[in-house]
């Protein structure tokens, strides 16, 4: 399995347009099979507040208000745990709701990739909404019983974040959720309050064990699977892909060390990137 990685704002293009030795594993280690994109972990999800050229392209191209009716499918979702069942139950190849369908797109250019691999992780990932990350896909449900979508594009200390959406077919940016009680959110605009489904992020290279953020439990994950050769629940070829950081594709403690190394704020540092299919 290959992975690679495009400029954000030409995959948003894309996918928009197209359908609508131990000291040595550290960040300048990376092989082939990690290339080196302005799209790596350190871009996407520290310090950028969304605020690259994606932003402005997007916005450009659609403007608040505007119309938005693509069609997005849904790709390789895995539950936590790169469990083959995702938490969502929407299947490979499945159109995706309108609301699901804008941030998807907008996650896919944000990341890098058609092709990314993602994870459905629990509500409770960000029911403390500063743990909430920039790219976050958080899907949820009104009290009308409507499912709807947010794209997080800033996350603030006093406990709320700055979105973009898409309401009734038209673009919104900027709309500020609070949280409000154990995983619900607040419309700041006009007090929708949501409660949070689940919550879509991409997979990193480096996280192991599938919780959606890289740490310390992902070198102790790897530290007890060495040349491990299936992994009973999880999808194989995800699993890999997180896990073998080095690109030989097997996992040593190579792998594990370069984790241990080059690990901080959930996220692998230096040119490490994210997971995709082919």
């Amino acid at each position: 399995m290959k992975r690679t990685t495009i400029k954000a704002a030409a995959a948003l293009c894309a996918a928009i347009t197209a359908v609508c030795g131990m000291q040595a594993v550290t960040a300048s280690a990376i092989t082939d099979a990690h290339p080196t994109s302005g799209n790596t972990q350190d871009s996407t999800e520290f310090g950028m507040n969304f605020s690259h050229n994606l932003y402005f392209w997007s916005v450009y191209h659609y403007p608040q208000g505007s119309q938005w009716s693509q069609t997005i499918r849904q790709g390789k979702v895995f539950g936590p745990g790169y469990s083959v069942t995702n938490l969502s139950g929407i299947s490979e190849g499945t159109a995706l709701p309108a609301p699901l369908a804008w941030v998807r797109s907008l996650a896919i250019g944000n990341y890098g990739s058609e092709n990314l691999y993602f994870t459905e992780q629990p509500a409770d990932i960000v029911d403390d909404i500063r743990t909430a990350k920039q790219g976050d896909q958080i899907v949820m449900t009104s009290s009308s019983g409507q499912q709807h979508a947010i794209f997080v594009t800033s996350v603030y200390s006093d406990y709320s974040i700055n979105a973009s959406e898409l309401v009734n077919g038209c673009v919104q940016w900027g709309t500020g959720f609070v949280k409000f009680g154990y995983n619900k959110l607040r419309r700041t605009s006009d007090g929708t309050v949501f409660t949070v489904d689940y919550v879509v992020r991409p997979v990193k290279e480096g996280d192991a064990n599938g919780d959606s953020v890289v740490d310390s439990a992902d070198f102790t994950w790897l530290s007890s699977h060495y040349n491990a050769y299936s992994f009973p629940g999880a999808d194989y070829n995800a699993t890999m892909a997180a896990a073998d950081i080095d690109g030989d594709w097997q996992i040593t403690w190579r792998d594990a060390m370069g984790v241990l190394m080059n690990n901080s704020d959930g996220r692998m540092t230096g040119n490490y990137s994210y997971c995709t299919a082919v």
